[in-house]
């Protein structure tokens, strides 16, 4: 009895073992990364807003409430911005 399992339990092992080599553990810090913005060379303040991180979500008042007492920052129509996230920056397309 075990002589004829024992091909059917190695292929159920094997199988499954071969799911878990397709998952990918990706682990995320508590909230989103907060970026640094600069429009031609100035620091540009940013605020955080409503998000879904991992499997969190949190809502925040609407932009026009958040920012109505916040200073407005005044940045020239052709003006070039660079966004910088920490971490693992992406490869060069």
């Amino acid at each position: 009895m075990i002589r004829k399992s024992l091909p059917v339990i190695v292929a159920l092992a094997l199988l499954l073992s071969a799911c878990r080599l397709g998952e990918r553990t990706i682990h995320l810090s508590d909230s989103p990364p907060q970026p640094l913005v600069t429009a031609n060379g100035k620091a540009v303040q940013v605020y955080q807003s409503s998000y879904c991180w991992g499997d969190e979500c949190a809502d925040y008042v609407s932009a026009e409430e958040m920012l109505q007492d916040k200073k407005k920052d005044a940045i020239a129509a052709n003006a070039t911005f660079t966004f910088q996230y920490e971490g693992k920056q992406p490869k060069p397309a």
